[in-house]
């Protein structure tokens, strides 16, 4: 790829390359790949967001002379092909358009359009008596039959037009549940991924997102476990009132799904947030207070209008369709499972009181909506059996066993730190810690279990050194291998800077940081993806 500084050498095709980042508002669903090349003029240029198209000479050597003949140009198109059909959604493909001319040398231009809007155009003079192949190679999110169409325009008029179709398949599989195992087309399907709330946060824009995502792609990650509506700390209104909701924020939550999707990334998606206060919801505090018959936040769980709120914002979520795919996020299976919620459990003295009935009932209206995606808890699943035996915090095994629930989760952060405590874990009560909830998820459950939350703090001023994370992070992964565990989502995964403005996160920042220098922390992770990961 030229870097930003090479001159181009072709100011009219360059031209060309600024006329596909201009359309891109205009044509964003076509999602092209990220070049403008042509072969006779020996030069490229790129763009993020315009379809590679590729003009290569078929009917003389390259080094013929061109024809000094007058007369009329007579150029006609001769050939209009898609090189695979179906094609699988967001994944490049290629139409080759072909043509000659029967006239005198003539400068030509060959337009494609998908379903009526242009995709791009090249120009090439053509000489007496030849003929040429032009390549466009493109993208396309939206699933379905697309209409193709060449038109070949030469001296300012349209000479001849051909057209195609072209299948979109959707992309990718399903993920779905075999007893024990998440399976994709009957195979078992076993994931490395990590978590990152941040994708949702519309003020950073796709460079954000973009950037992330390469980045733990890069390093073997398939799954991010981020949230269903925006952080609280910035722009966090997308349900602001009963019945109200915020359609910027899920116009950028429409690129994180086309961008993960792109990446071939599954998404992992709480839909509401126990920890939201009560300004901000989707949470329990906000939709308690909006309630006429609650009056405090942990009435949330048995108030029949609050709970209508949390559903409201379910379905909206579910069936919203993304106007970059033409999919609702029900049917699209870049979504591997949805999470009821971000560590649902009861506040301040019922603290430990099971939610078995509430997750039940949750599970099933997500079900009631969206039948094919799986659904998980997004539970600490903290049963104060192994360390912490004060901290009782959900039933993991009763509440996992609901027909309406798919998958067990579990969180743990063996390194924390909280309110200026810091605990570190015993590295064999973690291991034990482990273990005991896989088992339980296999053996007393009967379902597919995955490590919802795995972090620790790094602090090294406070002998706290990212070698003490690394110990815990190969703890966990290796009793995941040996018991089974079918999915982890290590936190937190980010950028030194995030805003790409020249500022510089550290450890300070966030304790809990996986950033893109720490090859050490990502040599585990991405050992262990290479250990389980399944694909497509």
């Amino acid at each position: 790829m030229p870097s930003h500084d090479d001159e181009p050498c072709d100011g009219r095709l360059d031209g060309v390359a600024g006329d596909a980042v201009d359309r891109l508002d205009r044509r964003a669903y076509l999602g092209g790949v990220a070049a403008v090349t042509t072969a006779l003029a020996g030069c490229s240029s790129s763009s993020d967001d315009g379809p590679t198209v590729t003009a290569t000479e078929t009917g003389a050597p390259a080094d013929t002379e061109p024809s000094t003949a007058t007369g009329t140009p007579d150029p006609v198109l001769t050939g209009l092909a898609v090189g695979a059909d179906p094609v699988r959604q967001t994944r490049s493909f290629v139409v080759s358009v072909d043509f000659a001319n029967e006239g005198a040398a003539a400068e030509t231009a060959v337009t494609l359009t998908v379903d009526e809007e242009t995709a791009d155009t090249t120009r090439v003079t053509v000489d007496a008596d030849a003929s040429r192949s032009v390549e466009f190679e493109l993208r396309l999110p939206r699933i379905g039959e697309h209409d193709l169409r060449a038109t070949l325009t030469a001296a300012g008029k349209e000479r001849d037009r051909m057209s195609t179709t072209v299948t979109v398949e959707r992309y990718p599989r399903f993920v779905g549940r075999q007893g024990t195992d998440f399976v994709v087309d009957g195979d078992p399907f076993r994931y490395a991924g990590v978590n990152n709330n941040h994708l949702p946060v519309r003020p950073w824009g796709r460079q954000y997102v973009d950037r992330l995502l390469d980045y733990v792609a890069d390093r073997g990650v398939s799954v991010v476990r981020t949230w269903g509506f925006p952080p609280a700390w910035t722009d966090a209104e997308v349900h602001p009132a009963p019945g109200e909701f915020r359609d910027d924020w899920f116009t950028h939550f429409d690129y994180v799904l086309l961008a993960a999707k792109r990446r071939g990334i599954r998404l992992v998606l709480p839909l509401i947030n126990n920890w939201h206060g009560p300004d901000h919801a989707p949470g329990p505090a906000a939709y308690a207070r909006w309630s006429d018959t609650a009056e405090k936040k942990n009435d949330f769980f048995e108030d029949e209008q609050a709970t209508q709120h949390y559903y409201d914002y379910i379905e909206h979520v579910l069936t919203h369709e993304n106007q970059y795919t033409g999919v609702e996020y029900r049917d699209d299976p870049t979504v591997l499972l949805w999470e009821v919620g971000n560590q649902m459990e009861y506040h301040g003295e019922r603290r430990g009181e099971p939610l078995t009935g509430w997750y039940d009932a949750a599970a099933r209206h997500i079900k009631s909506i969206d039948d094919t995606h799986l659904v998980g808890t997004g539970m600490a699943g903290a049963m104060g059996d192994v360390y912490e035996r004060w901290n009782v915090r959900n039933a993991y095994v009763e509440t996992h066993r609901s027909d309406a629930i798919d998958a067990c989760c579990f969180h743990t952060y063996p390194v924390k730190r909280w309110q200026g405590e810091t605990t570190v874990r015993d590295q064999d009560d973690f291991a034990e810690f482990v273990r005991t909830h896989i088992d339980e998820a296999h053996e007393q459950v009967g379902k597919p279990v995955y490590f919802g939350e795995f972090g620790a703090v790094v602090d090294p001023p406070a002998d706290l050194p990212v070698s003490k994370r690394n110990e815990f992070f190969r703890t966990g992964t290796r009793v995941g291998r040996e018991e089974g565990l079918n999915g982890v989502q290590f936190w937190f995964a980010e950028l030194r800077d995030p805003k790409d403005n020249g500022s510089r996160r550290d450890h300070q920042d966030n304790p809990l940081a996986i950033f893109p220098n720490e090859t050490s922390t990502w040599e585990v992770i991405s050992d262990y993806a290479g250990d389980v990961s399944g694909g497509e």
